[in-house]
This record gives C-alpha cells, sequence and structure tokens, in this order.
C-alpha cells in the first residue's frame, strides 16, 4: 500500500523485536503513527478524480 512503511526491529538489547507499521509522508520525508483502518494521509494526488 502507497504511503505505508514498516520499520524492522531485528536487534534491540534488553527489548523485543518486531515489525512496526508506519505513515510516510513523502513530502516531507516524515514518519508518523498508523492506525489500521485510516487510510487518509492528508495529502492527495493531484490526479482528477474520475
Amino acid at each position: 500500500m502507497a504511503g505505508v512503511a514498516e520499520i524492522i526491529v531485528g536487534k534491540q538489547r534488553q527489548g523485543p523485536t518486531g515489525t512496526v507499521k508506519v505513515k510516510f509522508d513523502g513530502r516531507y520525508t516524515l514518519f508518523s503513527e498508523f492506525q489500521e483502518g485510516s487510510y487518509d494521509f492528508g495529502y492527495r494526488s493531484g490526479r482528477k478524480q474520475a
């Protein structure tokens, strides 16, 4: 899915490992909290809607 990235924590001292899903806004090279079911990323592609 466009606008979503996964951060893989493969090794962590005294902590858990795993995968974290985050939203990505390429306009600002910004990663922020991803909430499942929330797909409005606050920007539009600029394409005209049909």
